[in-house]
């Protein structure tokens, strides 16, 4: 479950979530929130939690060699 409780709101389930896919994490914070302002603040706390945590991705094989290839 998404967790947006920092914004006062209630956890969305996966398959809430899956249907939004495709989409910008802005725009996905968006349709979910439905209000412009919590979806900025938490599409911020995203990106904060993304850059806290990056050490922990783990990257696919071979998407380096794709990457300096293209």
């Amino acid at each position: 479950m998404l967790n947006l409780e920092k914004l006062g709101e209630p956890p969305r389930e996966p398959d809430e979530i899956m249907k939004f896919f495709g989409s910008g994490a802005d725009r996905i914070f968006l349709s979910l929130l439905k209000d412009e302002k919590k979806a900025l603040d938490g599409f911020n706390y995203y990106l904060e939690h993304e850059e806290k945590h990056i050490s922990r991705i783990h990257l696919h094989q071979g998407i380096i060699e794709l990457v300096v290839t293209s």
